[in-house]
Formats: structure tokens, sequence, C-alpha cells
């Protein structure tokens, strides 16, 4: 539970940082509503990527592990990018999503391949993989509305941006680890 709490965490302040510094975003696009449009992508992508991954597992006997995952990968971050362009009809997607797609779901999908959802079928997997894209969404989206926040008070220059980012991911951490710690 750990390890995916590290990978959940670390993987949505990459993205925060990501967001923030590139030219992903679309013009028109906030930066909150553009996090919550990369956590549902990155959440159907992660869920359709484990489902593919776990029927690719029992069918095939040969394909197991990290090189099933890497097969299903592909066709689930094309599928999610067309449906995007769907989506994002008057906008249009930003070019370098996809690729952040495919890097959330290949470091989530393989931080639960480690973790062994694999073994548990079809069910568990997609069960899952909900959970984990729920989770890596809600992380997101607070990085979002922190740094957002954060933007309109008066901080002082060294604390500003990426420190304050990660002293909050610090902090969160913590109160979460201590939570989760058995008395």
């Amino acid at each position: 539970m750990g390890d995916l709490l590290l990978i959940l965490i670390g993987t949505a302040l990459a993205n925060r940082l990501l967001l923030r510094r590139s030219t992903l975003l679309p013009g028109r696009l906030r930066p909150l509503q553009h996090a919550g449009l990369v956590a549902l992508a990155s959440l159907f992508t992660l869920i359709l990527t484990l489902g593919v991954a776990a029927l690719l597992e029992t069918g095939v006997p040969a394909l197991t592990g990290a090189l099933a995952w890497l097969l299903a990968i592909v066709p689930a971050v094309l599928a999610t990018g067309l449906w995007m362009r769907r989506a994002m009809a008057q906008t249009g997607p930003a070019p370098g999503l996809l690729a952040l797609l495919a890097i959330n779901a290949t470091a989530l999908g393989l931080g639960l391949q480690g973790l062994g959802t694999a073994e548990g079928g079809l069910l568990l997997s997609l069960l899952q993989g909900l959970a984990t894209g729920l989770g890596f969404g809600l992380l997101l989206l607070l990085f979002t509305a922190q740094d957002e926040r954060l933007a309109a008070t008066a901080v002082p220059a060294p604390l500003r941006g990426v420190p304050l980012l990660l002293l909050g991911a610090a902090v969160l951490l913590l109160a979460v680890q201590l939570g989760l710690r058995e008395p």
C-alpha cells in the first residue's frame, strides 16, 4: 500500500510540474479543467490497459507481466487519443498529451503489475485500475488546486512555485502515512 501511494503521489506531482511548465495547455482551458481532463484520460487509459493486459495474460500464456502490459498500452493510448479528439473537438487535444498519457499509464500500471494484481483476474485488475486512476486524478486535482490558490496569495519568493508544491506533497504523504499506520 505504501509503495502504491508513493507511485501515485510521485506521478501526480510529476504531471503537475509538467503541465505547469509545458505548452500542453490548450488556450481556452484553465489549468484545473485541463488537470481534470488529464486525470479522466489517465483513468480511461489505465482501466483499458489493465483489462487488455489481464485478457492477454489469461489468453496467451507466453505473455506475462510487463510484456503483456507493454503490448496492451499502445492500443489503449491510441483509443484514448481518439476519444480525446472527439471530446475536445472545439479546442483540439494538445500534441504532447498522448505521450503524457502513455507515461502515466506505464508508471501506474507497472507499479500495479509489481503489486501482483494480474494474478487476480480481469475483475480485480479493472477494480484496481479504477481505484488507482481515481486516486491519481484526486491527487492531480489537489496539486493543481493548491498551485492555483498559492498563485493568488503572498508567498515569499524563494518558496514560490516548485518548492512549495514539494512541501505540500511531503505534508500530504506524511499525513497519509500516519493515517495508515497501525496503532
